[in-house]
This record gives structure tokens, sequence and C-alpha cells, in this order.
């Protein structure tokens, strides 16, 4: 995941379909939130930030679930 979330080299430089791919990971977002944030423009960050909340809100309750199908069983 460190190879395709831009942390090493540019996401350009990769062919598309694997950029496109990169773009889905969160660790692309929270590269972007650190460049955002550590060159004094956090309002570049807001997209990636809401991405995260959002995916997180939408999965959590995904291993909650299956901790209480293990447990019961």
């Amino acid at each position: 995941m460190f190879l395709f979330s831009g942390i090493f080299f540019p996401l350009d430089t990769l062919p598309p379909i694997v950029s496109k791919i990169a773009f889905f990971t969160p660790l692309y977002r929270l590269v972007n939130i650190c460049r955002s944030f550590s060159s004094g423009i956090p309002s570049v960050a807001v997209s990636d930030i809401v991405w995260i909340f959002v995916v997180v809100v939408i999965l959590t309750p995904y291993p909650f679930r299956l901790m209480r199908k293990r447990i019961i069983q």
C-alpha cells in the first residue's frame, strides 16, 4: 500500500489503472491530509477528511456484526 499511496513518488508516474486504484486507498487520503496541513493549506484536505469519515461510518458496523456473530456461536 505504501507504493500506491504517493508517499515515495507521485501517482502521475504510475499506469492509469494503478493510479485510479490508489485513489481509493485510505493511505493516499491520509498522505494528502498530512501534506495539506504541513504546507499550511488545510482547506485542501476537507474532501479527504470527509471521505475518510464516510468510509469509517460505513465500515464500522461490519466488524461489530462479525464479532457478535462469532461470540453467539
